[in-house]
């Protein structure tokens, strides 16, 4: 015969997502005082139309996170006009910035769909940031960040806009 539980006690539980260990490009740079962008991975730089771009994000939060905030991955053309985006709250929309727990790193990753129609043979640069939903106000970048903009994102890299074959 079974015995019932009586007795159990269970203190506190804290769920974390999986950690990798992969290899990024580092950054380091700092959004507002508080959220770090580490770096990045990037699946390749050279993408033709109706092509996908995968890059992942690495976060961590210095101290707790008071508000959520929404990521934007852009690719711009030389004249910085949005030619291709992914925008949602990191970890496709499942860990809002408000839960992350300080320390924690944060692997984010991004699909950023191209259309058909995307000129070819641009320079183009893939940049990400965080903003104020439904402000739109964009976190400010800290001024050691060294591919920051005025325009309060981060330039991760050139994207060479090839061809399709």
């Amino acid at each position: 015969e079974k015995m019932p539980c009586r007795n159990l006690q269970i203190s506190q539980i804290e769920l974390l997502p999986a950690q990798t260990a992969k290899e990024y490009t580092e950054l380091n740079c700092l959004f507002d005082n508080n959220i770090e962008l580490l770096g990045y991975d990037l699946s390749r730089t050279d993408i033709a139309a109706g092509d996908n771009l995968n890059t992942t994000l690495y976060w961590r939060a210095k101290e707790p996170i008071e508000q959520s905030y929404t990521v934007f991955t852009h690719i711009l053309n030389n004249q910085g006009e949005v030619q291709a985006q992914q925008d949602n709250l990191p970890v496709a929309g499942t860990y809002p910035t408000d839960w992350w727990m300080p320390g924690e790193i944060i692997t984010d990753p991004y699909t950023i769909p191209l259309s058909e129609d995307i000129p070819q043979q641009i320079d183009a640069s893939l940049v990400v940031g965080l903003y104020s939903w439904p402000s739109g106000k964009r976190l400010s970048i800290d001024e050691s960040c060294s591919t920051a903009s005025v325009d309060n994102f981060v330039t991760l890299s050139t994207i060479e806009m090839r061809d399709k074959p």
